[in-house]
């Protein structure tokens, strides 16, 4: 009997043992599984709210992201960079776990802003200033007239076209990087960030191709006028007939822009507006075709200034405003990282 008490007095103790360490969730298995489990559940849950903060609610944990307890003493040993990863959709922005990755990517983005104003210093430098393009010679113009203009400074044409051509180089990051901030519009579709970016590429295609051909009219100055009267008038009627990527390009923004219903939208109303009344400036250029003098020539006000001036307005606007929806983005992941 003495035996038999003393068995169930020991009991008893380990017993008590083991309900104070449960309680304290500590040195037995099932508590110890049980607080990794709710550890995990907690940080999966302030990730999945943290990455809804930034790109929306669309992303689904894949398998990679499954704790294995077996191999894990505690979650700081885990490795959580590793042991979380993301399938996004497309339209999502690029949200990554480590933060390093997420300030690289928005000083990637802010170096393709800029590169835009690049592209538009260059080719007004290479293009108006030293390639002589602005006045532009009239449409009427007689064969010897457009031969006497390229072979009038022949080299510094040359210099200046080839700047104008090696400019487009930087309008493409900066297109890019349009579509990039379209992507995190609450609301809009894929799609629309898609026509941006075709359309921005084929404007720059109807920049290009133009710089060119009137860099081939000046290679050779002493070829036949009415071959150079040619030459100049196909860059210029493709220059000015760019009306159909730029409106695809402006129009897509400007939907994109009042589909957004969030409560801090990544461009103003305003801007929807604006990409609206910049195409409109376009529209008269769809006349070159029909009139050889006049604002409607491809030298006159509708043809060529009116065009141009609204073109380097929206660039300029633009440029801030991608900025600041940069900034934005930046703040959100800030916030998100000290959650």
């Amino acid at each position: 009997m003495p035996v038999a008490t003393s068995d169930c007095s020991c009991r008893r103790v380990r017993g008590y043992r083991d309900a104070r360490n449960r309680l304290a969730g500590q040195h037995t298995v099932p508590a110890r599984a049980f607080a990794l489990r709710r550890d995990f559940r907690q940080r999966v849950h302030q990730v999945r709210s943290a990455t809804a903060a930034v790109s929306g609610p669309a992303f689904r944990l894949t398998s990679n992201a499954r704790f294995n307890f077996r191999h894990s003493v505690s979650p700081q040993l885990a490795g959580w960079h590793e042991a979380l990863k993301f399938n996004k959709r497309p339209s999502m922005s690029d949200v990554n776990s480590n933060p390093m990755a997420e300030t690289i990517n928005v000083r990637v983005q802010r170096w393709c802003v800029w590169s835009g104003l690049i592209f538009l210093l260059l080719f007004g430098l290479g293009w108006i200033f030293l390639a002589g393009f602005i006045p532009p010679p009239r449409p009427d113009a007689s064969g010897a007239q457009i031969a006497a203009f390229y072979q009038t400074d022949v080299w510094m044409k040359r210099l200046g076209l080839v700047i104008a051509q090696a400019a487009c180089i930087f309008f493409v990051p900066w297109v890019c990087v349009i579509s990039t901030q379209m992507r995190r519009i609450k609301g809009s579709d894929p799609s629309l960030a898609a026509a941006q970016l075709i359309g921005g590429s084929i404007a720059m295609l109807a920049v290009l191709i133009p710089t060119m051909i009137w860099t081939t009219v000046s290679f050779r100055p002493d070829r036949d006028p009415e071959l150079m009267l040619l030459l100049n008038d196909l860059g210029w009627i493709i220059l000015s007939m760019t009306f159909a990527p730029f409106l695809t390009q402006s129009c897509a923004l400007a939907a994109a822009i009042f589909l957004d219903k969030s409560d801090k939208p990544v461009f103003p109303r305003w801007a929807a507006y604006l990409n609206i009344w910049v195409p409109m400036g376009f529209l008269p250029t769809a006349l070159v075709v029909f009139f050889k003098s006049g604002p409607f020539g491809w030298s006159g006000l509708f043809g060529i200034y009116i065009p141009l001036i609204n073109f380097t307005i929206w660039f300029f606007v633009m440029i801030k405003l991608l900025l600041d929806a940069i900034k934005q983005q930046e703040s959100q992941l800030v916030h998100a990282s000290s959650n």
